[in-house]
């Protein structure tokens, strides 16, 4: 140990004494005096400096003296009596030496060591005990993560010895290598600890009804960071296997020392592997392994714990229901059970990362179940290769369970549909005796696969009691559905000749219903029919149903015998069944029951038949008149002689109808029969009676008011007799229109029939049977007038009263046939004033006559007053006042028109603008009251020469205003009508007549042909 260099005399660059202090407080003392003693040589200015480090380092020497001569007390003293506790306090004061002179000289240097040696191995010893004892209390109170924290407080345990012997660089190098990474290794064991606690809360939170992703995120995380924790240990593992492989490399190489001199290499190792003794003896594995096993045991047995709870309750819940035949809520149960038991078996693998690291891709995986049996994994994995062998087959169960269920609550659906009182079809019931024997082929097969579940062993006693009673009770689950299966197939036959007995019941009961429907429609039945009842009967319905009758009874019949056959072919014991024998013996009957129903519908079948050939036959007689009618409505072919007669095609139209509809109710024929305007038919009665109405207004309107035109000249012509013919004409044309009269027609005739009557008084008709001797007569009372006449004239008066009296003889005779004949008339005052020769008596009997002729007038004799007017007009023409006087009698008698009344003419002007603005403005609703108004300003007017323009709006409105009355009877009416008709024939005449009275009363039917003629026949015989 050389000094640096000094400079001498003269003050130094820097302080000499430096180095020494450097050496002092590295603790070379040895140096340092040395250092000090040379500066004290050549630097005397430094002697006091250089005295008092020397004096420090002569403290120091002697503090590390005094310890050594304790040493030497205390080390002999130890060696003589054997006293660990002082060998080891004697090591320790060997390190308070080094650390006091870590330099000493090269002799005590060599004490220490072979002191410390010798005492180092007891200190070391007892140092590991402790460690080891500590660090085992905290396992055993599951304090794993401070468990090994403790053992690396040991991992330099003899390291300076190890150090000493100086094995190589190598070997002191792989050394610190594998401690350092047990130490990394042992650090990332502690941060570990609030990752497991995490991974584990989810136990306090599991339930049974914790979802299925609950559990199975529960579980990925748990196994997540368990699985890093297996990791951990294989890493853990490798180190101390690395520790053992260099402890025998160093054995091997320095093969005359004793294992006890790399005890540190041995302490490492046994820090990490725990002590054989204390597994053996307490059962409890120690070491840093022992630690990371402990807590990877006890986090993975809470959570299994709590899982296997979660099995059984669900299992118990399950089985439970089961066992009360409650299989459709089981099933789930089952399936939740299976899922779970999934969940667990995964978790439970991970004991198997506890015996080997997961092997390599392409590697073979290690038989972890011989490792197990053969004692070389640790005995607590045991636990969980049993639960995840449980869970399995527990799952398995579960599988078998839900089919077991799920067929079980077929089985019970199917049994509550069978033996239920719901009605179902003989196809379902077929179909599930199929199933019952189809599904049952299951229970052998799962049979079989319980009993190899069963061999399936388990290492030890809790699981294989656990699982030998859960094989029980599922054993127990198929021993029931096969029973279940059993008594169904048992009992099926019951139930299913039952529920055949009860459809071919039910089929035999709906063959009544359709013969009841049948009969019902067939009778008919009483509805509103136009505000009247009607007895509506429905053959075609009815035959459809004796046609579905008979179609059924005899695919009923077949059944029937089939049905026995069926019957037949059941082992004797079931038919001896009191419900079977009953449905044997019921065959029989419901056999004659269906051939009566078969033959009384056939029957039936022919009357609807017959009933709908004549409802067709009536319905297409009734739409040939139809036909028939609107062709002579749209050709105009009308019969003046008989107005009625497409009123009565019409009317036997609808009555071919109505009685096609007394055989075969049918909606359309009830529209055709009432006749509703806008129906769809073609068939529209009332439409075809307005078309008729209108045909005929527009036909006949025209020709009668022509011969109203021309009776009108005529009279103004007075050729009454040639009028009155015109007149009759113009009625027949009216009758086309309407029944009742034509006022304008009766005021004209009424006019000619006045004065032909008055004209007849007067003249003798030459086709009058007594024309030929009252004109012969005539002839000669004239005769004898004018001889006489003559004579008079001849101033001879001889004779004359003789021819006079034979005259008025004459006369006489012919007035008493023709009283007011005017020849007569005339000739009687022409011998009345021939007698008198007086021409003052003359003009008295001239006047005599005229006021005769005025009196009559003044008493309503007009013929009288008009006969003695004309008589004297024959021979006074001039007479004062004659001919006002004949023009009144004229008039009165129909021999001329009277002029109108200027207040008529402006009333009737009235009348026709006010029916006129109606016209013009076509205000249609009002045309009847324009009618009535126009018809009254031509009579205001006078009937006989109106103006034209009256006329022709008259005429105008009459054809579009229907005055005509109903041609024909409602058809409820029709039907009162046969009924009066029917009570007249059997001789009810009172009934008939209130019958024809009421239908009468009905403002329509007032004048209709029919009613009136059917009362008349009626009254004459009441």
């Amino acid at each position: 140990m050389g000094a640096g260099p000094l400079h001498a005399a003269g003050k130094p660059e820097q302080d000499p004494l430096l180095e020494a202090r450097e050496a002092y407080e590295a603790r070379d003392y040895n140096r340092a005096i040395l250092l000090t003693a040379e500066v004290m040589k050549e630097y005397p200015d430094y002697f006091d400096e250089a005295q008092s480090l020397i004096r420090a380092i002569r403290g120091a020497k002697i503090r590390y003296n005094n310890t050594f001569a304790d040493l030497i007390d205390l080390y002999q003293d130890a060696l003589r009596n054997r006293d660990d506790a002082g060998l080891s306090e004697s090591y320790t004061i060997i390190k308070d030496l080094e650390e006091l002179d870590p330099y000493p000289n090269e002799e005590t240097a060599e004490g220490l060591v072979r002191a410390r040696e010798a005492t180092g191995n007891v200190y070391n010893r007892i140092r590991y005990t402790n460690i080891m004892d500590q660090a085992l209390e905290q396992i055993r109170s599951g304090e794993f993560f401070q468990a090994v924290t403790t053992y690396m407080g040991g991992f330099n345990l003899a390291l300076d010895i190890f150090r000493d012997k100086n094995y190589g660089e190598e070997p002191e190098a792989e050394a610190d290598r594998l401690r350092t990474q047990a130490a990394v290794l042992g650090e990332e064991f502690t941060t570990y600890q609030d990752a497991l606690a995490a991974a584990g809360s989810f136990i306090d939170q599991l339930s049974p009804d914790s979802t299925l992703d609950q559990l199975r995120v529960w579980a990925e995380d748990f196994s997540a960071e368990y699985e890093n924790l297996s990791d951990l240990r294989w890493r853990i593992q490798g180190v101390m296997r690395g520790l053992e492989v260099l402890r025998l490399l160093i054995l091997n190489e320095y093969a005359e020392d004793t294992e006890d001199e790399i005890y540190h290499l041995a302490y490492l190792i046994l820090l990490h592997r725990g002590r054989s003794a204390v597994e053996e003896e307490l059962g409890v594995n120690e070491g840093i392994l022992g630690a990371v096993d402990g807590r990877w045991d006890k986090g993975l047995e809470s959570a299994s714990a709590a899982f296997r709870e979660i099995l059984s309750l669900l299992n118990e819940q399950a089985h439970t229901l089961y066992t009360q035949q409650r299989f459709s809520e089981s099933l789930g149960v089952f399936q939740r059970l299976a899922s779970v038991a999934g969940i667990v078996e995964e978790l439970a693998q991970l004991w198997r990362a506890q015996i080997a690291p997961a092997p390599e891709p392409g590697t073979p995986e290690p038989d972890y179940r011989r490792l197990l049996e053969s004692g070389e994994a640790p005995d607590y994995l045991k636990y969980y290769y049993d639960l995840e062998t449980y869970a399995r087959i527990l799952g398995e169960n579960a599988v078998d369970s839900v089919e077991l269920a799920g067929l079980g609550a077929v089985f019970r659906e199917q049994a509550e549909i069978l033996s239920g009182t719901a009605d179902v079809d003989l196809d379902t019931v077929a179909e599930s005796r199929d199933f019952f024997d189809q599904r049952a082929g299951i229970l052998g097969p799962l049979a079989v696969s319980l009993q190899e579940r069963k061999s399936i062993p388990l290492l030890e006693d809790e699981y294989r009691e656990l699982n030998v009673r859960r094989l029980g009770e599922h054993e127990e689950r198929i021993a029931m559905l096969d029973t279940l299966y059993r008594n169904s197939s048992e009992e099926f036959m019951l139930i299913y000749t039952e529920r055949r007995e009860r459809e071919l019941e039910a089929r035999l009961a709906s063959l009544r219903e359709l013969e009841t429907a049948g009969d019902s429609s067939l009778a008919g039945e009483e509805i509103l029919f136009q505000g009247d009842s009607f007895l509506a009967r429905y053959p075609d319905r009815a035959l459809e149903n004796y046609s579905l009758l008979n179609e059924g009874a005899e695919n009923l019949l077949e059944d029937n015998q089939g049905f026995l056959a069926e019957l037949r072919e059941l082992p004797q014991w079931l038919q001896n069944r009191e419900s079977i024998a009953a449905s044997i013996a019921g065959v029989s009957d419901r056999e004659e029951t269906v051939s009566g129903l078969l033959l009384r519908s056939e029957q039936k079948s022919e009357e609807a038949v017959e009933l709908i050939r004549i409802a067709r036959q009536s319905r297409l007689d009734g739409e040939r008149r139809y036909a028939e009618a609107q062709a002579r409505v749209r050709s105009r072919q009308f019969n003046v002689n008989n107005p009625n007669a497409v009123e009565n095609a019409i009317s036997d139209s609808r009555d071919f109808f109505l009685a096609s509809l007394q055989q075969q109710y049918d909606q359309l024929l009830d529209h055709r029969t009432d006749a509703i305007p806008g129906n769809s038919d073609n068939y529209d009665i009332q439409s075809l009676l307005s078309e008729l109405a209108q045909a005929k207004r527009d036909y006949f309107l025209p020709q009668r008011d022509a011969a109203l035109a021309e009776a009108r000249q005529l009279i103004r012509q007075q050729d009454f007799e040639q009028a009155s013919i015109v007149l009759n004409r113009a009625e027949d044309y009216h009758r086309q229109l309407d029944s009742e009269d034509y006022p304008e027609i009766v005021r004209l005739q009424e006019f000619v029939d006045r004065a032909i009557n008055t004209s007849s008084a007067w003249y003798i008709s030459k086709t009058d049977p007594l024309y030929a001797e009252m004109s012969q007569l005539l002839n000669l009372a004239r005769r004898d007038y004018l001889t006489a006449l003559e004579r008079v004239r001849g101033g001879q008066r001889s004779g004359v009263e003789t021819l006079l009296a034979s005259a008025e003889e004459k006369l006489a005779a012919v007035q008493n046939t023709f009283p007011q004949n005017l020849e007569v008339g005339i000739l009687q005052l022409q011998i009345q004033l021939l007698r008198s020769g007086d021409p003052a008596e003359q003009n008295r009997i001239i006047a005599e006559k005229f006021d005769q002729a005025r009196s009559a007038f003044n008493a309503g004799d007009y013929q009288r007053s008009l006969a003695l007017a004309k008589a004297l007009q024959a021979i006074r023409p001039g007479y004062p006042g004659l001919e006002s006087l004949i023009v009144e009698g004229e008039i009165a008698t129909g021999q001329r028109v009277r002029e109108p009344d200027p207040a008529d003419v402006r009333a009737a002007e009235a009348l026709y603008t006010e029916a006129n603005s109606i016209w013009q403005n076509r205000i249609q609703d009002q045309y009847p009251a324009a009618l009535e108004s126009i018809q009254e300003a031509i009579a205001r007017y006078t009937p006989f020469n109106p103006p034209n323009r009256y006329l022709d709006l008259k005429q105008q409105l009459e054809i579009r205003v229907d005055t005509s009355t109903a041609a024909i009877l409602s058809a409820a009416d029709q039907l009162q009508y046969q009924s009066a008709l029917k009570a007249y024939q059997q001789g009810n005449f009172v009934q008939a007549k209130l019958i024809v009275d009421q239908l009468i009363q009905k403002g329509q039917n007032a004048r209709n042909p029919r009613l009136l003629d059917l009362r008349r026949r009626i009254e004459s015989r009441l």
